[in-house]
């Protein structure tokens, strides 16, 4: 919805709140003077022998139209000053004319009370001072009169001390406002600052968390490529260690119907298992009925040793194979014997040549 054309006139834009304050006070203030004059013009049309005066009422309508249109652009100043001529002169003059200084001149003191409406503060004791000169004008002019009688004397002091004293009100009420305006200026400057200084504050410290944010996405992604690497590298060991495993138990055929099983080194539960499983994979996918298990190389034979290869060897006679222990050093016969393993229905031989040849 558009606003009306009041609205629009009393809306000044200006940077400087009191330059706004002030302008939209002159407006309001040029708006009463208008309404009032023109009241007092349609009154005196009313009564004959008035054109003179009716003529000046339109003058000064026109002054303050063209104060009102300064004041809507924010000329406060000029527009000032359009207001508050007709206020100083208009008195002076009624009073000039009529020779008279009865309630007249009370009202220069009019234009002290809306000079300080609209004016700065300085500027306020200019307009006091030029109701003071138009005052003494008068009093230069006009002197004791049959209309004024005796009441002249104070009607000249009166109106004095009257704008003197509107003057002083005037220019700290003025002062008052103007301050009150500065004050709410500069903490307004002081909130922007503040908001400024935020708001590069939020820019640095969202660019520094989106930097270090970058860095440890970085550094997850190293972080996880090593892992990926040490993983890879873990199953290649893996890999690696039980081919080594496989390798370490090797099942060598001598001919058609026999096999050859060396062991070295020392035998743990993982080697007796793959020890097992490599002699009755190796029995199942050939035609061999004997297979030598030579134990020549292995240092140690404990209980668990033992028993892992007598496991072994039990399991080749369920296949139909012929097991032939090979290899059996004086100390790992003492070991068996001490341990009272039974090693009935095993096949024996000092050496790996005596079990071929007896085979």
């Amino acid at each position: 919805m558009s606003a009306s054309p009041l609205a629009r006139l009393l809306t000044v834009a200006h940077s400087d709140p009191d330059v706004q304050r002030r302008a939209q006070l002159l407006v309001v203030v040029d708006l009463i003077m208008i309404a009032f004059i023109a009241t007092a013009s349609l009154l005196l049309l009313l009564q004959p022998g008035q054109r003179g005066a009716i003529a000046a009422l339109y003058v000064i309508i026109a002054v303050l139209a063209g104060s009102l249109l300064l004041a809507a652009r924010a000329r406060v100043t000029t527009a000032a000053s359009l207001l508050l001529a007709p206020l100083l002169a208009g008195p002076v003059l009624v009073v000039l004319v009529r020779g008279s200084v009865i309630v007249t001149l009370f009202f220069l003191t009019l234009s002290v009370f809306v000079g300080s409406l609209v004016l700065r503060p300085r500027q306020v004791w200019a307009v006091g001072l030029l109701s003071l000169a138009g005052l003494g004008l008068v009093r230069a002019s006009v002197g004791p009169n049959p209309v004024d009688g005796a009441l002249y004397p104070n009607l000249i002091l009166g109106p004095a001390f009257l704008i003197i004293l509107s003057t002083l009100f005037g220019y700290l009420g003025a002062r008052a406002s103007y301050r009150a305006l500065e004050a709410s200026r500069r903490a307004q400057e002081e909130a922007d600052a503040a908001r400024r200084s935020l708001e590069q504050s939020n820019e640095g410290l969202e660019a520094e968390v989106s930097a270090r944010t970058a860095e440890l996405r970085r550094a997850l992604d190293e972080v996880g490529a090593r892992a990926a690497a040490q993983e890879q590298l873990l199953a290649e060991v893996t890999a690696q260690r039980e081919a080594i495993r496989d390798m370490s138990v090797p099942v060598l055929p001598v001919s058609s119907t026999t096999l050859v099983l060396p062991l070295i080194g020392a035998l743990d539960s993982a080697r007796l298992h793959v020890l097992q499983a490599q002699a009755l994979t190796a029995v199942e996918g050939s035609r061999a009925r004997r297979l030598v298990l030579d134990i020549t190389g292995v240092p140690i034979v404990d209980t668990q040793v033992a028993r892992g290869i007598l496991e072994t060897i039990e399991a080749l006679r369920l296949l139909g194979v012929e097991p032939v222990l090979v290899g059996i050093r004086p100390e790992v016969a003492q070991t068996i014997v001490g341990l009272g393993l039974q090693l009935d229905g095993v096949r024996t031989a000092a050496t790996l040549q005596a079990a071929l040849a007896d085979g």
